[in-house]
């Protein structure tokens, strides 16, 4: 690119008319569940990233929700050879903060990040252990990496399938209530505050979750 301006005399071939729109390089998928390794009867690197580019994402970053799942270097070398055989979408791996996701050991943080890695996350499964995930951030601080999780207090959920209320009584189903993730996220961001580290919390929907989310980032 010589220089910037605005154009004169100059006339294409096809011409389109992006008033009012927005035009962008390419989207960014932050969170990306693709079934290889393990599940590649539901989908492949290649099939995922091929729907990726279809879709105008050129960045995706995988979530850790594989089989293995991304906790060792080995793993992380295979997803990100998979994604340069399929040439489609530059793949970013997140790995696991916890050795299988199980929440009992940390994963080897520092060798992960360096693997390539850009993001810690259990996925769907709250960290129980408050002082796993205090180390975690502390760690994931150090190396300059975040850290996402899934904000919610097991204890509250223990059961429950679907959102506590007069629908789930009337169906005679086990609740959910709003608080188990209210005081999921109040955990998480003090730990955050605490440690001073990156964090990002995944599927939020209750509004006390978003009035404390709020409050953390002011």
């Amino acid at each position: 690119m010589k220089s910037l301006d605005a154009p004169r005399d100059v006339r294409g071939d096809r011409e389109i008319d992006a008033g009012g729109r927005l035009l962008v390089p390419g989207l960014i998928d932050l969170r990306a569940d693709l079934g290889e390794p393990g599940h590649t009867e539901r989908e492949t690197i290649a099939s995922g990233l091929a729907s990726a580019v279809a879709g105008g994402f050129t960045s995706v970053v995988v979530m850790p929700s594989t089989d293995p799942t991304i906790d060792q270097v080995e793993v992380v070398d295979y997803v990100l050879a998979r994604a340069r055989e399929a040439a489609k979408a530059r793949v970013l791996p997140a790995a696991s903060l916890s050795v299988s996701r199980a929440g009992e050991r940390l994963a080897e943080m520092a060798k992960l990040a360096n693997a390539g890695c850009v993001l810690f996350t259990d996925v769907d499964r709250p960290v129980r252990d408050s002082q796993l995930l205090r180390y975690a951030l502390e760690t994931a601080d150090d190396i300059g990496v975040p850290v996402a999780t899934h904000a919610e207090d097991p204890t509250l959920s223990l059961g429950g399938i679907m959102h506590e209320g007069f629908v789930s009584a009337r169906l005679g189903l086990a609740g959910i209530p709003f608080t188990a993730e209210v005081v999921g996220v109040a955990r998480d961001i003090a730990l955050a505050e605490l440690t001073g580290a990156r964090i990002h919390l995944h599927h939020i929907s209750a509004a006390g979750s978003v009035e404390l989310i709020r409050h953390g980032e002011a």
